[in-house]
């Protein structure tokens, strides 16, 4: 079994998957992070995608001790599938490059749509725009302050706005302070998404745009946009585990 984890700036993720079947999936916060439901699970390979250095050094101990396995560390110098087009390739948050190898391994898994380009929305701390195109060349994204980060801005910054969470959207039009915050911020991402898929389209010649998301905000923005996309909460997991076999497997 493969053990794929990805520490977040917010959250740990750990998913384990037999052969390709996800067989367990779980989110937690720093302080509650355990591998005990896990403890049982048979685990011969393990990889590690961070954006928090700090905690990777306890987490790779954690897995060498709990199941004999030293895991691989997700990092620039590895091979990928995407062929990078980014200035410096180091550049690219780690999380970024797995999520967009994620979606790229499920869009040439389902041998579909082959001249689509691949847009990876990840709704986290951040909110992150990733494209893909068919041939599997990363082209660039955007990076916007995620859906909770510009809720606790809000709060934060002024004297009478309260601190709110997505759970308070009423609506587009709000007759209430909490609700036209909730829109103010989940419209204005929609909106960029909008945007930003009918410009590839535009760019593309009307070709087909494929829409990934992930994160843990996903649900405010996949209850309200109005165009077609696929909500796939391990996304960034399943790209460590094809960066993993792509590097590690003989």
């Amino acid at each position: 079994m493969f053990l794929a984890c990805d520490i977040g700036n917010s959250f740990i993720k750990i998913a384990v998957f037999d052969k390709d079947d996800l067989i367990f999936f779980k989110k937690y916060s720093a302080g509650e992070f355990s591998f005990y439901e896990i403890s049982n699970y048979e685990i011969s390979d393990a990889a590690i995608s961070s954006v928090v250095p700090k905690l990777n050094f306890e987490l790779r101990e954690k897995i060498e001790s709990q199941f004999k396995v030293t895991p691989l560390i997700v990092n620039h110098d590895l091979n990928f599938r995407l062929n990078i087009n980014y200035n410096p390739k180091n550049g690219l948050g780690i999380d970024r490059i797995c999520a967009s190898e994620g979606a790229y391994s499920i869009f040439k898994s389902k041998n579909e749509n082959p001249d689509a380009s691949i847009l990876v929305i990840d709704c986290g701390t951040a909110t992150t725009f990733n494209l893909v195109s068919s041939s599997g060349v990363y082209k660039g994204g955007i990076i916007m302050p995620g859906i909770e980060t510009m809720f606790a801005s809000l709060n934060q910054r002024t004297a009478q706005l309260p601190q709110i969470s997505g759970d308070d959207l009423t609506g587009l039009i709000a007759d209430d302070t909490k609700g036209a915050i909730a829109s103010g911020v989940i419209y204005s991402t929609i909106a960029l998404i909008e945007k930003v898929y009918v410009q590839i389209k535009t760019e593309s010649g009307d070709k087909p745009v494929l829409i990934f998301i992930t994160g843990g905000n996903s649900k405010y923005i996949s209850q309200n946009l109005s165009i077609a996309h696929e909500v796939i909460d391990d996304l960034v997991l399943r790209g460590i585990k094809s960066i993993y076999e792509l590097n590690c497997n003989d």
